[in-house]
């Protein structure tokens, strides 16, 4: 109840819109992929539709292009820590030699904060009113926090992760 509520007519364009991908691996033990879109309204980061699967490296690659494409959104953030830093090289390659013009695919990092503790701050900024959650999103985001237990290291949480780069993004790439 303290959250934001989604208020926004969908002819109503937004300041700025994402994507952000939260990529894993393949493994039994690995978390999803998640693939976030954001949309900015009033200077507030939505996180308006998210994509969640074991994808191969390049079955995320794809699924970003089509989500990117389909909703005419150019920015492609990437976290990029350690071996996910080379979906920015493939991003690259795939679009080059596919003939894809448009997209511009950007690194996000945690800047030496832990998840968890970058989580717990975006679930005080949704409380806050800082950032919303689409009413399409919800469950996925009311089950990830539900479960989200901030003494372990490995949770399912990627729907908040993304969350917890939206307004990072937002902040650090206006100009764009």
């Amino acid at each position: 109840e303290k959250m934001l509520q989604w208020k926004y007519a969908p002819h109503e364009i937004p300041q700025a819109h994402y994507l952000i991908l939260d990529p894993s691996g393949e493994g039994e033990d690995s978390d999803d992929t998640g693939i976030g879109y954001v949309q900015v309204y009033d200077g507030v980061p939505w996180l308006r539709k998210i994509k969640l699967g074991r994808f191969s490296p390049l079955k995320t690659i794809y699924e970003a292009l089509i989500m990117g494409m389909e909703l005419d959104c150019p920015f492609v953030f990437v976290e990029s820590v350690a071996y996910q830093k080379s979906l920015l090289f493939w991003f690259d390659f795939v679009v080059k030699h596919a003939g894809i013009t448009g997209f511009q695919f950007l690194p996000c990092s945690p800047k030496g904060a832990s998840k968890n503790s970058r989580i717990i701050a975006y679930l005080r900024e949704t409380q806050e009113r800082n950032v919303g959650v689409h009413p399409d999103v919800m469950p996925d985001f009311i089950l990830q926090t539900y479960k989200f237990d901030p003494a372990k290291r490995k949770n399912k949480d990627e729907c908040l992760d993304i969350g917890a780069y939206s307004q990072e993004i937002y902040v650090e790439h206006k100009e764009l």
